[in-house]
């Protein structure tokens, strides 16, 4: 009997991650179609400031609405064992600079001092996840410590590098300490931004960190801020000669784009916003459509802008190589 009732709930929780993931993704591609005309919208140059506001606040909405999707997609991803880390040796510093960009104009915006100390260390981790590791700790820490300071920085500790995201926002009680990491909670605090999310960030950042292997610690104390630290295994530094590529400065202007997806809606949001970009647009729905596009074209395309999944069980990598093995120059 436990047997059969520990299969029925296996198989409960596996359906249960599969309609996430179906519901995130389908209902994703609405959103992202909204957002593109939102985009194109905004690039009109006969908008008044009250509708520039105006599509701002409604791209911001989608923008709230599609990150959650994305959110309740990695909980599926995660819960179905789908993520498969791939582990290699890189300088942190790389991560550290990009995501200083990333953050940049966030950061004035909500008026968080954000510095990033740059480091020599090298570690041994999954670069992308990594990233979305430090990108909800550091997403976070704006939450809850705007208008205030957020520092990203990394000490070596022996063989180890821990990396830290430190803030001075009103901090996490120690009886609430183990809460955060839960699914759907968040913390009541005065300081908090609006638009906060479903309250899986520090969720998904547990579970990402439990599948590298990198220990994850929160270290706080009530109106004292927040050390959320991560522990790497260090690496031996690979040091590869530089090469120089000749700068080239292309705009988009004049440019060709084959624009390549099943759904009717976000084709027509990438054609208008690229349009608005002064390219020359191509636009295929189907496999099928794209190759004979391409064929018609094929001296001229620049660029190919392919969704990953098409029609048929098809995938826009598989076609992008295809369609290259075709011409004689690389698009």
């Amino acid at each position: 009997m436990l047997a059969i009732a520990r299969a029925k709930a296996e198989h409960a929780h596996t359906k249960k991650s599969l309609y996430l993931k179906a519901c995130s993704h389908d209902l994703m591609q609405p959103l992202e179609a909204a957002r593109l005309f939102t985009s194109a919208l905004a690039d009109q140059n006969n908008l008044n400031e009250v509708q520039q506001r105006q599509v701002q606040n409604i791209d911001h909405s989608l923008k709230v609405a599609s990150d959650l999707l994305a959110d309740l997609g990695e909980i599926a991803r995660i819960e179905s064992g789908n993520i498969k880390p791939q582990f290699e040796h890189f300088a942190l510093n790389e991560l550290f600079d990009s995501l200083a960009q990333e953050f940049s104009a966030s950061a004035q915006e909500l008026g968080v001092n954000f510095k990033v100390v740059a480091t020599t260390a090298w570690v041994n981790s999954d670069r992308q996840l990594l990233r979305r590791i430090l990108q909800n700790l550091i997403g976070n820490a704006f939450r809850y410590a705007s208008p205030g300071k957020v520092l990203l920085g990394a000490r070596l500790e022996g063989d180890r590098v821990s990396v830290q995201v430190l803030d001075n926002g009103p901090g996490i009680p120690e009886s609430k300490q183990a809460m955060v990491f839960e699914q759907f909670t968040q913390l009541d605090t005065a300081n908090a931004q609006s638009g906060r999310g479903l309250g899986l960030g520090l969720n998904i950042t547990q579970s990402l960190s439990q599948l590298l292997g990198h220990k994850l610690v929160l270290k706080s104390k009530e109106n004292q801020g927040c050390n959320f630290s991560l522990s790497l295994e260090k690496a031996q530094a690979v040091i590869k000669p530089k090469i120089e590529l000749p700068a080239i400065n292309v705009g988009f202007k004049g440019v060709t784009v084959l624009c390549i997806d099943n759904d009717a809606d976000v084709l027509s949001g990438m054609v208008e916003l690229l349009a608005t970009w002064q390219c020359k647009v191509l636009a295929a729905d189907s496999e099928q459509s794209a190759q004979q596009t391409f064929m018609d074209h094929i001296n001229d395309i620049d660029i190919m802008l392919v969704d990953y999944q098409l029609d048929h069980q098809a995938d826009g990598l598989t076609l992008i190589a295809e369609l290259r093995t075709r011409c004689h120059h690389y698009v």
